[in-house]
């Protein structure tokens, strides 16, 4: 039990604060680590220890809710359910917070994410709709961008719920409070595209590697590909090839494989970055079948990755980050 008064408050925040930077250090390693088959890692001894902190802030404001350093405790414990994804452990305490009167209209902003997140993990994709809604009345008054974030992430969790309707319902929805915005409005639709192809057989992949080999999705019958399309010039899909690197350090051998497709034009370019950056999986050039497979994957901006499955269909779109990694771990498991 915490002490009551001000070294309770005084405990809470040196908590925070160490694990505000072991967070800020995760950001940066976990991307960056080998991949590792070991019981231990230092991510996995971070995360378990966050976990405890996790614990310990949440009872900590259950008990202390008027406390002077509650907000600040609150705005940690959804800042860590998203990075960790926790968010199931926080739909209490977010469904506390939005109880309350006065607070901070960015940290209901996470509340709602992580409560609504939470639900539709658990297949309660209709209350975690309600909740976007009501995000979305609201979403002039926030940056559109963090909005864009959060209609993402939603998206992303009902693709690993396997509810493709819900995914879709956020992306029609997404856009309305910005129909002025014509970024916002192409994005929506260019990621509704792509869930076009969710859930039905992959489109055939015509293009060649660097020997003039045709690579085909039929070679890889029977296994978990990724298909990538990418370019050297786009730093969000460079910012993926740390997790991609573990991932296929991990599980090529069960199985996955990844098909890279270069929106580049200039193969010794790619060649040369491929060695460079120790990409171990087979690389191709767009332009070698002249933009064919790209344009029946609908890939009109990049990243834009596609999971497909051991049958042949494609399980997941554009998911990136750990969502990637939860994706990938749950078609390798299925045999």
């Amino acid at each position: 039990m915490l002490r009551s008064g001000r070294s309770r408050s005084i405990h809470v925040s040196r908590i925070l604060t160490l694990s505000a930077g072991l967070l800020g250090v995760l950001g940066v390693t976990h991307a960056e680590a080998q991949a590792q088959d070991a019981a231990k890692s230092f991510s996995s001894i971070l995360t378990q220890n966050t976990r405890k902190t996790f614990q310990e802030v949440a009872g900590y404001v259950r008990e202390n809710p008027n406390a002077g350093d509650a907000e600040q405790a609150y705005r940690w414990l959804f800042q860590v359910a998203t990075t960790f994804g926790m968010e199931a452990d926080a739909i209490p305490l977010a469904e506390m917070y939005l109880k309350r009167d006065g607070d901070q209209l960015s940290s209901k902003s996470l509340a709602f994410q992580v409560r609504s997140l939470g639900l539709i993990k658990a297949g309660k994709s209709k209350e975690a709709l309600a909740d976007f809604d009501e995000h979305l009345q609201s979403a002039r008054l926030r940056s559109a961008n963090a909005t864009i974030d959060y209609g993402i992430s939603l998206a992303t969790a009902a693709q690993l719920a396997g509810d493709y309707a819900a995914a879709r319902t956020i992306y029609e929805k997404l856009p309305r409070p910005f129909f002025l915005n014509r970024q916002v409005r192409k994005i929506c639709e260019n990621r509704l595209a792509k869930l076009d192809l969710a859930d039905a057989a992959a489109p055939e992949v015509t293009v060649q590697d660097f020997d003039g080999k045709q690579v085909t999705l039929a070679a890889y019958k029977g296994k978990v590909v990724l298909v990538d399309f990418w370019a050297t010039n786009c730093p969000p899909c460079l910012k993926e090839f740390p997790a991609m690197k573990q991932l296929y350090a991990k599980y090529h051998k069960q199985g996955l494989e990844v098909i890279g497709i270069s929106l580049d034009a200039d193969r010794q370019l790619v060649d040369g970055f491929q060695e460079q950056w120790k990409l171990p999986w087979a690389m191709t050039l767009s332009g070698s079948d002249r933009d064919a497979t790209r344009t029946r994957y609908k890939a009109r901006t990049i990243p834009s990755l596609f999971l497909v499955d051991r049958d042949g269909k494609i399980a997941y779109v554009d998911v990136r980050g750990q969502a990637l990694k939860a994706a990938v771990e749950k078609l390798m498991s299925k045999e």
